[in-house]
């Protein structure tokens, strides 16, 4: 008689917790149809200016280049940001403002401030920032793995079951008679196997009641 098996297979639960850690980024910014990249950058961080002619603050250079001035200091107004809150702007003490990129976001984000330009015989102009972190995508903790089926019934020999999982995809093929373990893993994608999460329960048994 052909044998058959009945594979009662649970449903299987994980949950991953922790970030997929990453040192730095790069960092742009775009206005004037021109883009300046910060490359390596570590976050949270900050870009300044001086509106006390000082015209070497980093943030100075960055809109010296993007608006191709040789000189210039930003306008006694702090600027302000948009599009994302993990950028925020303000002001420093007296004379300086600053732009912190507090951590990674997606999307793009606009910060508008008054610069003043040294060339253009003392006069102050609007400027807007679109800042960027080019291919980050933010990370979606695995929070669970269901299989794609409870049960199945099998012959020695010949049949195979495909069993599909949120995180990976596997083939149970039915060999012998007896108990078939099938684990599921789930982990944070590092070397650190410390906080992945493994869930086991399935038994095999044959219609006729042999364990």
């Amino acid at each position: 008689m052909k044998q058959k098996l009945l594979s009662i297979i649970a449903l299987l639960l994980a949950a991953v917790s922790g970030a997929w850690a990453q040192d730095t980024y790069n960092v742009t910014f775009k206005a004037n149809g021109k883009t300046v990249t910060k490359e390596n950058v570590t976050l949270p961080w900050t870009v300044k200016c001086d509106y006390y002619n000082s015209n070497d603050d980093e943030l100075d250079k960055i809109i010296q280049e993007l608006y191709e001035l040789s000189g210039g200091w930003c306008g006694e107004v702090p600027p302000s940001s948009s599009g994302s809150e993990n950028v925020i702007c303000g002001q420093m003490n007296t004379f300086e403002h600053f732009i912190t990129v507090s951590a990674p976001f997606e999307g793009t984000a606009t910060v508008a401030g008054i610069y003043y330009n040294e060339e253009g015989g003392g006069v102050d102009f609007n400027y807007s920032l679109e800042i960027s972190i080019p291919g980050y995508v933010a990370k979606v903790n695995v929070t669970g793995v269901t299989l794609s089926q409870a049960s199945a019934e099998m012959a020695v020999g010949g049949d195979a079951l495909t069993l599909t999982a949120t995180v990976a995809n596997g083939v149970v093929t039915a060999v012998a008679a007896g108990t078939a373990t099938i684990t599921a893993t789930a982990t944070n994608g590092t070397d650190d196997t410390s906080d992945d999460f493994s869930a086991t329960d399935a038994s095999v048994y044959d219609l006729q009641g042999r364990a």
